[in-house]
């Protein structure tokens, strides 16, 4: 629903509009109004499918518009840069790039310029989930196509609104809406917004379980969509039909739509369009019970998967630079202003003295008539002087307090190099390393032995684990900083999740001999908490006791209720919780409190001050050599309090004292037990 038709007819091919472009700089200075608007709509045919090369031409027609001022050429040219950069999921610079055009068209008088820049706001609020918001700015798209009296504009705008009402299960709406769009589209020359319109009727049919109607529209849909060349709805169409079918249990014919589904995925070069028909695949041969199938499809889609999540990683490095540089510009700023106000401050002070001096020439030849005034003068001198000193404070306070950001900012992305560059390469080393000799060993005997088999093939398990453990650290910890935690509060039996997650780390344990005691109540504990969350909680703090656990030491694990009162422990200074306490919200509430106690080293005070920060590289080490990123604990903090719980760590080291005390680290985490 995103992209733009023009007025009269759609736009060529590219390669018509280059050889187009050719003729008019044969014709015309570069600078020619009629040049620049062959540049935007070589940019805007190329918006969906060819991003590096749409931006190059649009960037180049504004740069161009920008030295004649030609306003709707750089309205046209942010217009597309916006479009790009919700394709390419760089929602922040969309929603600036598309409010600078917004205003370039309100200059313009451009009303339906207007509706479609509004939509696309809409459309870009849409893809984030923030369906309130993108339903306002629909709304107001349709108002001002409607008062320019715009059907192809209110299509695309009903067709948008009726998509939020499906996702948020309202499906009689969601209908209406599709056919209304559907209706408009009889009447303007927008074959592509007819077949999205019945594209989206059938899905909310096949939604209603109206297998027959959901057919009808998504075949005329699919018919329409090839007729126009649109690949990537073409292949929703594919997927569409094949889940109806299978739903009739006609899985001959879903067979045949999810093949075609595919093979025009694979040949179109999507990664995300191959990995919903590998999906589909994967999901019907499981079905009709062929599990070998389903597996192939999918390992692939894991693989595919994969392949995202490294190039996601990589965009990641890409923003952190940005950010970076920008942090850096901003800081020259600063100075730059500070600089400037400081020369603004002696002129000033100049001024004045030679207003004082002329002033205090005065005052002598008439004999002190003034001191008195002359006094109040320098009085009002002295508090400017000092309002401009603490002014330069507050600029030198704000430089500091930048430079500490951008140092972090740049730890940051050190840790995720070295993470790339040191943690994932070693597992991916051992991978290599056991399947070559796995293959040299098959071609210098073709009966290799079993055990060998055996001792290579779990060596290159346990690196590709290792692997997939930091890489899903990495994402998990990406999710909530960019996204939040989504969470679905409710009372659930935490007693019956701590034994089930602790048995499955007895063979961990065992592995190290380390005993593992659990302490809980003979009857149920219920927390009002995610248990998914809980749970990921509960893991991270028992695999980090494992792991820093010598062999043959003892793990405890205590559950219990509990009474908090209002004093927080300050994760800083754990002996002493009022410092830098924050108040609670009640002065005392029942709570739910989880103990995981190892007898590994401790922790030092410079460890207990860094202990939930990101990347936090600690002086204890894994003791059997297991992996560590330094994001687990994070997580862990940020997942306890979104649940309005709090953490904390108590631990001792054998030479903070003469006395022998026992050494190791206890955390501590309370839940609500019921809701606040």
């Amino acid at each position: 629903m995103l992209a733009l038709r023009p007025l009269s007819a759609q736009i060529p091919e590219a390669d018509s509009l280059k050889q187009r472009l050719t003729m008019l700089q044969q014709r015309h200075s570069s600078l020619d109004t009629a040049v620049i608007s062959c540049l935007n709509a070589i940019a805007y045919s190329m918006r969906n499918n060819h991003h590096d090369s749409a931006l190059i031409y649009a960037r180049e027609a504004y740069r161009r518009a920008e030295q004649i001022q030609f306003l709707h050429g750089k309205a046209k040219s942010l217009l597309t840069q916006g479009i790009v950069a919700i394709y390419e999921g760089h929602y922040n610079a969309a929603l600036d790039l598309h409010l600078q055009s917004f205003d370039l068209f309100v200059s313009l008088k451009d009303s339906v310029q207007q509706g479609y820049v509004l939509n696309n706001i809409g459309y870009l609020y849409k893809a984030q989930g923030k369906y309130t918001i993108a339903k306002d700015y629909f709304l107001r798209a349709e108002a001002l196509f409607r008062q320019c009296n715009f059907v192809s504009g209110l299509a695309l705008v009903y067709g948008n609104l009726g998509d939020i009402a499906l996702k948020v299960s309202s499906l009689q709406e969601a209908l209406e809406m599709e056919r209304k769009a559907f209706a408009l589209t009889q009447h303007s020359k927008e074959s592509y917004l007819a077949s999205v319109a019945l594209y989206h009727i059938g899905t909310i049919f096949f939604t209603m379980q109206r297998y027959d109607s959901a057919l009808s529209y998504q075949h005329r849909a699919l018919q329409l969509f090839l007729t126009d060349g649109n690949k990537s709805y073409a292949i929703r169409s594919f997927d569409n039909l094949a889940a109806i079918y299978a739903a009739r249990g006609q899985y001959t014919e879903a067979f045949g739509f999810a093949e075609r589904g595919h093979t025009l995925a694979d040949s179109f070069n999507v990664s995300l369009d191959l990995v919903l028909m590998k999906e589909r695949l994967s999901a019907l041969h499981e079905r009709t019970g062929n599990p070998t199938q389903a597996l192939r499809y999918f390992r692939e889609t894991t693989s595919l998967r994969d392949s995202l999540s490294v190039q996601n990683i990589e965009q990641r490095m890409k923003v952190l630079d940005m950010m970076r540089s920008s942090e850096q510009t901003q800081k020259e700023l600063l100075w730059r202003e500070s600089e400037q106000k400081h020369l603004e401050w002696v002129q000033k002070s100049l001024i004045a003295a030679i207003f004082l001096s002329s002033t205090l020439l005065l005052l002598v030849v008439h004999r002190y008539r003034y001191v008195a005034k002359a006094e109040r003068e320098l009085r009002t001198y002295h508090d400017v002087v000092m309002q401009q000193q603490r002014q330069l404070q507050e600029s030198h306070t704000g430089l500091e307090q930048a430079n500490k950001r951008l140092a972090g900012l740049n730890y940051e992305k050190d840790e995720l190099l070295g993470i790339v560059a040191h943690d994932l390469k070693n597992p991916l080393t051992a991978i290599i390393l056991a399947s070559s000799g796995l293959g040299r060993e098959a071609e210098r005997s073709p009966n290799v032995p079993s055990a060998r088999v055996h001792t290579l093939t779990q060596r290159i398990g346990l690196s590709s684990e290792r692997m997939m453990n930091i890489i899903t650290k990495l994402l998990r910890s990406n999710v909530l900083e960019e996204k939040g935690v989504e969470l679905r509060l409710q009372m659930f039996d935490i007693t019956a999740l701590v034994r089930s997650i602790t048995d499955e780390h007895v063979p961990h344990a065992l592995s190290k001999g380390i005993a593992l005691h659990v302490e809980s109540p003979p009857t149920p504990l219920y927390a009002y908490a995610d248990a998914n969350a809980s749970a990921e909680v509960f893991e991270n703090l028992l695999d980090n006791a494992l792991k820093y656990s010598p062999h043959g030491k003892k793990v405890y694990v205590r559950l219990k209720s509990h009474c908090s009162s209002s004093a927080t422990i300050n994760p800083d200074n754990p002996d002493n919780p009022d410092t830098h306490a924050a108040p609670a919200k009640n002065q005392h509430r029942n709570t739910i409190r989880l103990e995981v106690q190892d007898e590994g080293p401790g922790l030092s005070a410079e460890d207990m001050k860094k202990l939930f920060g990101k990347f936090a590289r600690l002086s204890a080490q894994p003791t059997d050599g297991e992996q560590s990123i330094g994001l687990g604990l994070n997580i862990v903090k940020k997942l306890v309090e979104s649940m309005q719980g709090r953490v904390w760590c108590e631990s001792k080291q054998a030479k903070e004292s003469s006395e022998e005390l026992p050494t190791g680290a206890t955390f501590f985490v309370e839940l609500p037990a019921r809701q606040e």
